[in-house]
């Protein structure tokens, strides 16, 4: 493109899109969208500059000239509506790490002899206003007298396709290009104001207060807001729908399922096809239908490309399933440049663990350092845990945890306390581990947090097996199990068991099993059988059924380390056990790690305490 013409023009075409800045005109696949001055400003930059990338302080200073003042969020809340307004060529608007935006796409000018596209014109959005003003906010009023007689012309033209575009707007509605005119309530899950169909004017106000307090990782505070915005709403469906997925992922099934009824009817109530999406995935969760869950995902990421949430939720099932390449492409995708949100910082930390670390930490790196952040730590520690620096991930995750107990944000208060506990024992000082793992146990108990409570029972069980303290190893695990059956998770309850029957103690008795189908259940089954009958004293069918699990694929599960210590016990030759990355729940995983230490390691850091 000659740069002479590229500066001078004001409409261009690329891939499927129309832009015209004098008409304040942006058309997809021939239907116009209303999006703010400022959105169509920065795609001209981009437009004049094709494949060139764009820094954020370039993009800054042309689009709010004079010195303003501009927050992160702002400019990305721009780029946000500049790639929903795009629908299905938002990719090309491609975010260049540490620099800024760049458009892959070749671009054309366009001359205004051309005439503009054969749409109807869409009403202005006011969003632009609540934006500020742009710097070329007054050029559709500056047209010069030819092309005001060339668009008088269209006049006749435009006078029909109204008429058209009523009858089908009348009988169809709007095309969804034409909707989310305001600002989303949560930009990482695509959740605009039109979807919370709210009849009281507090309701809004309290999902925002609790999405943003989850964010962070405060779910007590986030549970109070969205329980009283659901209380005060006759019928808004939304607060329901969030209540039951937060309820199901912290173990209260009960709890869950009849927020999700209570979500049904009030889903069922409206026409909205973001929710019922939602309460698909919902459903399919609460069954533990990995590729029911996978597949609502997916449609939830074609509902709303931008919106990164999904992706995550995505990615840790598809780790789930041993998929990493899949999951690290889903994570890829997910823009960071700032810590504070526990969506952001899983993503971070989760890439680096799925073989993407030097990104990851370039990433990192271009992050300011926040001394009162306690997320900053933890990522720091995740990043040299996956570099195998273990001593500072230590030490970073340390850091991370008091800083969480000192601000108040839980979930690094309990899962710094758990990593620095786990990296503890693995450097001998078992008495350390104890108080962190006890600390953040009864953290989670207290906020009602039951299946990680559970979980974090099982490794202070070995602890405690470890030093010698059998009643205390064996009152642990029941509280384990206790916790764990009620919730019908069958990952729990067979880690539960099976360190239960290792370590000497009855199990649950229940005969709970991995979903039909399930790629993180494989071998799970067979292996729950070897144990028992290892149990029992019959070896010859342990032998047999841990060979069925090894085939399967056990080895392949964070029951690998299970799995092994059985095979010791039957005189099998070591396997070679894959490194525990992401170190995230079950964390129960790491009590067969720690088992598998020489016993004089494990007695020593005993002896330390």
């Amino acid at each position: 493109m000659n740069p002479e013409e590229a500066n001078s023009a004001t409409r261009f075409r690329f891939l499927g899109v129309d832009v015209d800045g004098s008409a304040r005109q942006l058309v997809v696949d021939g239907i116009e969208g209303a999006v703010p001055q400022r959105v169509i400003d920065l795609l001209l930059l981009l437009c004049r500059e094709p494949r060139q990338a764009l820094s954020r302080e370039s993009i800054c200073e042309r689009l709010w000239p004079g010195n303003q003042i501009i927050s992160d969020e702002s400019i990305t809340q721009v780029i946000y509506r500049l790639r929903s307004a795009l629908g299905p060529y938002a990719k090309a608007v491609v975010t260049v790490r540490g620099i800024g935006l760049r458009l892959d796409a070749d671009v054309t000018p366009v001359s205004s002899a051309d005439g503009p596209p054969a749409v109807e014109e869409a009403a202005p959005d006011d969003s632009a206003d609540r934006m500020g003003p742009s710097p070329d906010s007054d050029k559709a009023r500056q047209r010069p007298h030819g092309q005001r007689l060339r668009a008088a012309s269209w006049k006749a033209i435009i006078g029909v396709l109204l008429v058209l575009v009523a009858s089908m707007l009348w009988k169809y509605g709007p095309p969804a290009q034409w909707l989310h005119r305001e600002s989303p309530i949560d930009a990482e899950l695509g959740l605009f104001p039109e979807n919370i169909h709210a009849s009281n004017g507090e309701t809004q106000a309290l999902v925002s207060s609790a999405l943003k307090a989850d964010a962070v990782g405060n779910r007590g505070q986030a549970l109070v807001q969205m329980e009283a915005a659901h209380a005060g709403d006759q019928r808004s469906p939304f607060p329901a729908l969030m209540l039951s997925i937060w309820r199901a992922n912290a173990g209260q099934m009960e709890q869950a399922r009849r927020w999700l009824d209570l979500a049904k009817g009030r889903v069922a109530a409206v026409d909205d096809a973001y929710l019922r999406t939602v309460l698909r995935c919902a459903e399919a969760s609460m069954q533990e239908d990995i590729s029911a869950s996978i597949s609502c995902l997916g449609a939830m990421i074609a509902l709303r490309p931008q919106a990164s949430a999904f992706r995550l939720a995505r990615a840790r099932l598809l780790m789930q399933r041993g998929q990493r390449a899949a999951a690290l492409d889903d994570l890829r995708q997910v823009e960071i440049t700032n810590l504070g949100n526990r969506r952001m910082e899983m993503a971070l930390m989760d890439r680096a663990s799925l073989g993407d670390l030097a990104a990851s930490q370039a990433v990192f790196a271009a992050i300011p350092e926040e001394p009162q952040n306690p997320a900053y730590f933890g990522v720091a520690g995740r990043l040299a845990y996956s570099a195998g620096d273990l001593h500072r991930a230590r030490q970073e995750f340390a850091r991370a945890a008091r800083l969480g107990i000192d601000h108040n944000r839980f979930e690094w208060a309990t899962q710094g306390q758990i990593l620095a506990g786990v990296l503890a024992v693995a450097e001998g000082d078992v008495a350390d581990a104890q108080v962190r793992l006890t600390d953040a146990r009864q953290r989670l108990r207290d906020s009602s947090e039951l299946l990680r409570a559970a979980d974090v029972d099982l490794l202070l069980a070995e602890l405690q097996f470890e030093c010698g303290e059998t009643t205390q190893a064996g009152t642990l695990v029941a509280e384990s199990i206790a916790l764990a059956r009620p919730s019908g998770q069958w990952d729990s309850i067979a880690f539960a068991d099976l360190i239960a029957l290792r370590l000497g103690f009855p199990d649950s008795g229940s005969d709970i099993q991995p979903p039909a189908g399930s790629m993180e259940g494989r071998g799970v089954s067979e292996f729950r059988r070897a144990r028992k009958a290892q149990a029992h004293g019959n070896r010859t069918a342990a032998a047999r059924s841990l060979f069925e699990a090894r085939v399967a694929g056990i080895f392949d599960t964070a029951f690998a380390a299970e799995a092994e210590l059985l095979g010791r016990e039957l005189g099998e030759p070591a396997a070679d056990l894959k490194p525990v990355d992401p170190p995230s729940v079950p964390f129960a995983q790491f009590a067969g790690r720690w088992a598998l230490a020489p016993s004089e390691r494990r007695a020593s850091g005993c002896k330390g305490g």
